[in-house]
């Protein structure tokens, strides 16, 4: 599909500039970003609710799962952004959920965890996915493990196992291959998702486009339009989903094949453009509750 790159600059109308020949997706994201000429505040139009991924999106990726840092100051801006949208902000990770809720806290927003297997509603309520079916395939896996070097690491999330090869790029299709073949022998109740450098046996019929749709029927996100932003193939899912409910997407990096509406530079990238809509744009001007 197309898709269009977004840069930032400060001008006199605003921090966005676009080059599009979508003419409805201009409009969308210009409402959103851009100081309106109206006496409306920004995004009073869309009314925004925001689906943000961690790793790779308001975190950078690290060498090793548990080397990811939060960079200062984005529990306070999630807080602002929260607080701007009414409570209409939610993280959509493939981590479990009290991974990142230690590296956010005190914060503690809607979120789905490990690509929705876990899924803390708006009130508090936390929905959890059968585990069962991951107990063999665990096993399994930590078997195989010792045939790999030492760099290649499994990640036992509880709802997930992962194989993270990013210390063996080289080793990336061979790895794939096995936790591939062990998936597809164990039958239907699981799934395989690929990410970066990350091969990971889930369960079947999660997703974080499940979890979006879950969440988008739940207030304060009911009736709003949703932003989605990633940066891996496990967002693509919440992409399409957004898009079923009107709303836009945004691929953090380049990805060939991704199916997001527009592509944004990295995390710094997009902190800054929480940062201008939780402060409403230039104006100083704030998103509808």
């Amino acid at each position: 599909m197309d898709c269009f790159r977004i840069k930032f600059y400060r001008t006199a109308k605003g921090l966005l500039m676009v080059t599009s020949t979508d003419s409805r997706r201009l409009t969308a994201i210009e409402a959103l970003v851009l100081e309106s000429d109206s006496s409306a505040d920004v995004g009073s139009a869309a009314r925004p609710a925001f689906f943000l991924d961690f790793d790779g999106t308001l975190v950078d990726l690290a060498p090793t799962p548990e080397g990811v840092v939060a960079p200062e100051g984005v529990v306070a801006l999630l807080d602002r952004l929260a607080a701007a949208c009414g409570g209409a902000v939610a993280i959509l990770t493939g981590r479990p959920l009290d991974f990142v809720d230690a590296r956010l806290a005190p914060l503690r927003l809607t979120a789905a965890g490990q690509h929705g297997a876990e899924l803390r509603l708006p009130d508090g309520t936390t929905v959890t996915a059968r585990s069962e079916p991951l107990g063999v395939a665990r096993t399994r896996l930590t078997a195989l493990a010792t045939d790999w070097p030492p760099g290649i690491l499994i990640e036992d999330k509880g709802l997930a196992v992962a194989v993270h090869y990013r210390a063996h790029p080289d080793l990336g299709a061979e790895v794939d291959a096995a936790v591939a073949a062990l998936t597809e022998d164990l039958g239907p109740a699981l799934h395989l998702r690929r990410s970066k450098m990350v091969a990971e046996v889930t369960l079947a019929g999660v997703s974080k486009g499940r979890a979006l749709d879950r969440l988008m029927r739940e207030p304060p996100f009911r009736g709003r339009t949703p932003i989605v932003i990633g940066d891996d193939v496990t967002d693509d899912d919440a992409f399409e989903a957004a898009r079923g409910f009107g709303g836009l997407s945004f691929q953090v990096g380049s990805r060939a094949g991704h199916r997001a509406d527009f592509e944004i530079d990295g995390p710094a990238e997009v902190l800054r453009l929480l940062d201008e809509l939780a402060r409403g744009g230039p104006a100083g001007r704030r998103p509808s509750p």
